[in-house]
């Protein structure tokens, strides 16, 4: 149930907000005349978005196992940061697997 819904925030993080922000910011950008490479940088987004699933996993952690709070903020920490990077290897993987069928 847990990871039902990390994985619910994450699908709703990933694929209706961050457009929208994306959007706006993009919108901003040309408004004020900058350039929208500096709005769509990934490294931002993604030091935001482990933010943002570091936060809720904490949270989730802590009401639904009540565990101390140094062992919810050391979990939540390693799942976020290590999200992206199982993300990315994932793609490489893909990737590969495509180039050699292929």
């Amino acid at each position: 149930m847990v990871a039902t819904h990390f994985w619910c925030f994450n699908l709703l993080l990933l694929g209706v907000v961050l457009p929208i922000i994306s959007l706006v910011l993009i919108w901003i950008s040309k408004a004020i005349h900058a350039s929208a490479a500096y709005v769509t940088d990934d490294g931002i987004t993604t030091a935001v978005l482990q933010i943002c699933f570091g936060v809720y996993l904490f949270v989730m952690l802590r009401e639904a196992f009540d565990a101390s709070w140094w062992y919810c903020g050391i979990t939540a920490s390693v799942i976020a940061w290590s999200f992206f990077h199982i993300v990315c290897l994932y793609r490489f993987l893909l990737f590969e697997v495509t180039l050699r069928v292929v």
